[in-house]
């Protein structure tokens, strides 16, 4: 179903009340879903764990032949062993950098994603902030794409956001409708792309 169905049906908000208790509006969200969207060349990854450590999600970010940054959910499960093979598989794809918030329960992926040669960047609360102001402005000005993943959309019409100072907001896990974790995981690999310098293509001279 649509962000808009699943927020009346699922979660009992009506579209006059929407833009009050969500940090994305689900219309906005949608007008953003492509399909066919992919990313050139390689991306940042991002891995995320829910508050209890009950599910996980990567996610990755890049950008699209037309300059637009794209995001999308690689994978999400229950627990977290998976995550950490799941991680070692994708270093195939030869990531611009992974990135992991230090202060949630992801931190204890750190040793095990490290032994395997993952050392991702490790999100402050200051870059978790710029994180979901920046998703938020990206997806209010049509300026980010996505592929219309039904278990994202959930999350975008169900999250909550708390203050975390200094006119900074982040996602709460807390106090959300649903697990939120697979869209913390796109806020992240966003964020990611957009603080990673770009590899430049090389150019032979003659």
């Amino acid at each position: 179903m649509s962000p808009e169905k699943f927020a009346r049906e699922r979660l009992g908000l009506w579209d006059e009340a929407l833009s009050d208790v969500v940090a994305i509006a689900p219309a906005n969200w949608l007008a953003c879903a492509d399909e066919a969207s992919s990313f050139e060349g390689r991306g940042v990854f991002a891995v995320a764990v829910s508050r209890d450590g009950q599910s996980s999600a990567i996610a990755a970010a890049g950008l699209r032949f037309d300059g637009l940054p794209h995001i999308e959910l690689v994978a999400e499960g229950r627990g977290t062993d998976w995550v950490v093979a799941r991680c070692a598989e994708l270093k195939k794809h030869r990531p611009l950098t992974w990135v992991l918030d230090k202060r949630t329960a992801a931190a204890a992926l750190l040793p095990d994603l490290k032994a395997a040669g993952i050392v991702p960047r490790e999100m402050s609360t200051n870059d978790c902030g710029q994180a979901c102001s920046s998703l938020q402005s990206a997806v209010r000005d049509g300026a980010v794409r996505h592929l219309g993943d039904e278990v994202l959309a959930a999350a975008v019409a169900g999250a909550q956001r708390r203050d975390i100072g200094d006119g900074l907001w982040a996602w709460s896990a807390k106090t959300s409708e649903v697990d939120i974790v697979t869209l913390v995981a796109a806020t992240n690999a966003l964020w990611g792309l957009s603080v990673t310098p770009k590899p430049r293509p090389l150019v032979a001279y003659r």
